[in-house]
């Protein structure tokens, strides 16, 4: 059997799934969609050998097997319940939604479609997640009650690398990434959450965001879990992110650096080397090339996505919460 999969939006998430796929014997890539001409064009360069287009009903009328949704955090709701409506399953990236009823909705239209839909929540795969996971599981760390972590991102991505952070935030681009792991790891929901942030530098570049959030969640069970994120560290940093967990059980520790093994190359300066996805011998590999393999293993395999949709709109949940906090100074319950 082969898989068609179709692209809605075409920009670094598209491009990478793209060259994740092309390669595989049981995929064809049918058809790549984004309304942006430039993006279009700058796809056509790096993969001519696919229809491309604007109109996402243009896209579905090829009828795919599957779409991977890779817009904008605020643009996933329409082409998700087209895709649902039109019979395709779906791999969306994350957050789902930056809004609650947004993220509610799509749930309904994939639920009614009887279609699948998994959110690219690709810690799941990352190596050092996943050996945090086993260990948690395997009673190593005993009752887990405090879960610290940071996941921050240098300046250049919310004035360069993205050009709709003024429609995002901290919070929903990284603190979903680490309230996503905090249920995974502990199987532990959020019940209530206390926020802070600051604003003023993006603003002044005319981008009105936050400029970082540090939350205080409590979960279910005991487990208080400390997330906080900031994107505007000086892009003199060697690496673009910053990310750093650590997670404390009654009978042992467990502590994350996605920094420390990153590849520094010494020229003119220090220049981090990402070693979270690569190009080895002609295939990439990496956590979110391993994700979007196992999103269509278990298409083909008839077997239920790897991660249920419904964590990912408890995740909106959390983060919409935790986005009200902050601007009221007060807990918030989480739905």
């Amino acid at each position: 059997m082969t898989m068609r999969i179709a692209l809605v939006g075409l920009g670094i998430r598209g491009t990478l799934f793209y060259n994740a796929l092309k390669t595989r014997s049981d995929v064809k890539l049918i058809a790549g969609c984004d309304i942006s001409p430039a993006r279009l064009e700058a796809f056509a360069r790096e993969a001519g050998d696919i229809p491309l287009t604007g109109d996402i009903d243009e896209l579905l009328a090829m009828r795919p097997d599957a779409v991977l949704v890779t817009t904008p955090d605020f643009a996933h709701r329409e082409a998700v319940e087209k895709a649902a409506a039109a019979g395709a399953h779906i791999m969306v990236e994350k957050p789902l939604a930056t809004s609650l009823a947004d993220a509610q909705a799509m749930e309904r239209a994939v639920r009614q479609a009887g279609v699948s839909c998994m959110v690219a929540f690709e810690n799941r795969w990352n190596p050092p997640f996943v050996a945090a996971k086993n260990a948690i599981d395997e009673g190593r760390l005993g009752d887990i009650v405090a879960i610290n972590a940071r996941l921050n991102d240098t300046i250049w991505v919310p004035t360069s690398m993205l050009s709709w952070a003024a429609r995002s935030s901290p919070g929903w681009f990284l603190l979903s990434h680490l309230a996503d792991m905090v249920w995974w790891l502990s199987g532990r929901s959020a019940q209530s959450v206390y926020a802070a942030g600051s604003r003023g530098k993006l603003q002044a570049l005319g981008i009105d965001t936050w400029d970082g959030l540090q939350s205080v969640i409590s979960c279910r069970d005991g487990l208080t879990a400390t997330l906080t994120s900031s994107w505007i560290l000086p892009e003199s940093m060697a690496t673009v992110f910053d990310c750093k967990m650590e997670i404390i059980g009654r009978d042992g520790a467990f502590y994350i650096d996605l920094t420390a093994p990153m590849a520094t190359c010494l020229h003119k300066r220090a220049e981090g080397v990402s070693t979270l996805f690569a190009d080895v011998h002609g295939r990439l590999q990496g956590a979110p090339v391993s994700m979007v393999h196992d999103f269509v293993d278990c298409l083909l395999a008839g077997r239920p996505v790897p991660v249920p949709l419904s964590d990912a709109v408890s995740n909106v949940a959390l983060i919409e919460a935790l986005h009200r906090s902050a601007e009221s100074g007060s807990v918030v319950g989480v739905e």
